[in-house]
């Protein structure tokens, strides 16, 4: 179970435009990978199988729409009128970006009910299952891409290839925003955190990097609410919740929660 992925940043990752794009596609097979071993294997302590699964879930709601983002706006315009070949796997691929949504999805629903009862033998089937249907689904995806759009990536001049590099690290590097939300009304609840706060460590194990920070607010000087803000690794309970994307949030009435 245990992995080091491959990133875009750091003197250890790949520098080549296609270099960093099969770096991708093998992060793509190694979390499938992941979730199909976190789902079938006995021999893996309920602990490693938490956060297999958080890992799994963060990596295809994070990484995984900054690739497509980076094959459907930084490599298909480059490429697109090449040949006919080409134009033909760039309409797949983008075809197949929408289809595989809902295999994602899926298979983050099941990692998500896995967490919670990591010995739940049902639910880790149904990891499995949607696994197995996702890493069917992206077999002759990859292997497309890789067999036409990489060697049509490999005779782009050296420069144009520098310029989509940056484009790609430049996407990596846009700050995530945090999310913010009313919780309660402190005049009305005694802990107006506490529904809040149970979902946020019910969600997130200890050693997340996820963080919740709260604080009491006015509005005028005169009615006071909870609030709470969620970390960009919060993103999952944020939307659950109907957090609003934020920026961070700064002063030193704030109050850290970690898992």
């Amino acid at each position: 179970m245990a992995e080091t992925p491959v990133t875009i940043h750091g003197t250890r990752a790949p520098q080549g435009l296609v270099d960093l794009l099969l770096a991708c596609h093998d992060r793509i097979r190694r979390f499938v990978a992941l979730a199909r071993d976190a789902a079938t294997r006995p021999d893996v302590p309920a602990d490693q199988v938490v956060e297999a699964c958080a890992r799994v879930e963060r990596y295809f709601r994070e990484a995984l729409p900054l690739h497509v983002a980076d094959e459907e706006q930084s490599v298909e315009p480059r490429l697109r009128g090449r040949s006919p070949e080409v134009d033909h796997a760039l309409d797949a691929m983008a075809q197949e970006h929408r289809a595989h949504e809902a295999a994602v999805a899926a298979l983050l629903d099941a990692a998500a009910a896995v967490r919670p009862d990591p010995g739940d033998a049902a639910r880790k089937t149904t990891l499995a299952h949607a696994a197995e249907a996702l890493r069917e689904d992206f077999l002759e995806h990859l292997a497309l891409e890789e067999a036409v759009l990489f060697p049509a990536i490999r005779r782009l001049p050296a420069d144009l290839q520098s310029t989509v590099v940056d484009e790609l690290r430049a996407r990596r590097r846009a700050e995530p925003p945090w999310y913010r939300l009313v919780v309660g009304d402190p005049l009305l609840v005694a802990d107006p955190f506490a529904e809040a706060l149970g979902r946020f460590r019910a969600l997130y194990t200890p050693g997340s990097p996820a963080r919740m920070l709260t604080r009491l607010e006015t509005i005028g000087g005169l009615h006071c609410r909870a609030v709470a803000y969620l970390s960009p690794r919060a993103t999952e309970l944020a939307r659950e919740l109907g957090g609003e994307p934020t920026a961070p949030p700064t002063g030193a009435d704030l109050v850290l929660h970690i898992p």
